[in-house]
């Protein structure tokens, strides 16, 4: 299913559905794809927001003041339970996870010569697995790939946070006993520098691919705003974007920009592929001749993931 959005400029794409995209970007360049927990979801990583979750339910047992208190930095620092009680279900998953089609397609894009930057909210590091170039990924809300105390400040690897986490164990500094956090990025902390180096890519982009991501935190979802107003633009999504939910306290619109997705406005250069975004990306990659590659890509990549793990 494919609808229009946004706001108007001049006409790029000749269709707004599959084959205007593919027509599109097999003659374009510097390509920025965003992503957020959608992507991963068929890895069976929990999409924490999700109300099929259930956050509120899991966390009643720790009287948190709101349910996404425990996204929090100053609640975390008070009592780190509701935090690592989440993360023991995402550790053992993240042992054995593999990239999803659309991680893959991502890759694909880069060993075609398209991808100019991935800017992505997730925390998982499944991109890391694909083998895309670390310098072509901004994570935005950090990852789990490493941790820092928050009193010595001593950094501590994957294998020491996930040992005292599978054991319901607080990861507790060596150094000093204070508590370890990962690395990623709680409500009332800044997002890393090479976020803010936005506009550096964004102005440069040529077509804006974003998936799994409905655009409710900010500022990661002003991103969007940020390319040029002709600038085709492409969300492949399950829901329509912009409900802010259960988490609408907690955003803030620091670039002051909506990025009129869903607005009933004419648009000539947004497309809404609604649907799984790997099936979308198959479609896709069908449409742009790639499919036979990314089956490839996939199949020789998923083998070196198993060689190395069996050595473990």
């Amino acid at each position: 299913m494919s609808k229009v959005f946004g706001s108007r400029g001049e006409q790029k794409l000749q269709t707004f559905d599959l084959d205007g995209i593919a027509n599109y970007l097999l003659e374009s360049e510097n390509v920025i794809v965003m992503t957020g927990a959608g992507i991963s979801t068929n890895a069976d990583i929990p999409d924490f927001r999700s109300p099929s979750f259930g956050l509120y339910n899991r966390l009643q047992k720790y009287n948190l003041p709101h349910p996404t208190a425990v996204f929090t930095l100053d609640y975390f620092k008070e009592d780190p339970r509701a935090f690592y009680d989440i993360a023991h279900e995402l550790y053992p998953v993240l042992e054995k996870a593999k990239p999803t089609v659309a991680h893959y397609f991502i890759k694909l894009l880069d060993v075609k010569g398209k991808l100019l930057k991935h800017y992505t909210q997730n925390i998982d590091c499944l991109e890391d697995l694909t083998n895309l170039d670390a310098q072509k990924t901004v994570q935005a809300h950090g990852h789990i790939r490493s941790g820092t105390c928050l009193g010595c400040k001593k950094s501590y690897n994957f294998e020491f946070l996930k040992e005292n986490v599978i054991k319901n164990k607080i990861p507790k500094c060596e150094n000093c006993s204070n508590t370890i956090k990962p690395d990623v990025v709680l409500f009332g902390e800044g997002l890393p520098k090479e976020f803010w180096d936005f506009m550096n890519d964004f102005g440069k982009c040529k077509l804006l691919i974003i998936m799994g991501t409905s655009l409710v935190v900010q500022p990661f979802a002003g991103l969007a705003g940020q390319v040029d107003a002709d600038c085709p633009r492409v969300l492949i999504n399950r829901d329509p974007v912009g409900d802010s939910g259960m988490f609408g306290s907690l955003i803030t619109n620091v670039f002051n920009l909506n990025p009129d997705f869903g607005s009933k406005s004419n648009s000539n250069r947004d497309v809404f592929l609604q649907g799984d975004c790997d099936e979308m990306c198959w479609k896709l990659a069908e449409k742009l001749g790639w499919k036979e590659d990314l089956e490839k890509l996939i199949n020789d990549t998923n083998e070196k993931i198993e060689q190395e793990r069996s050595k473990l």
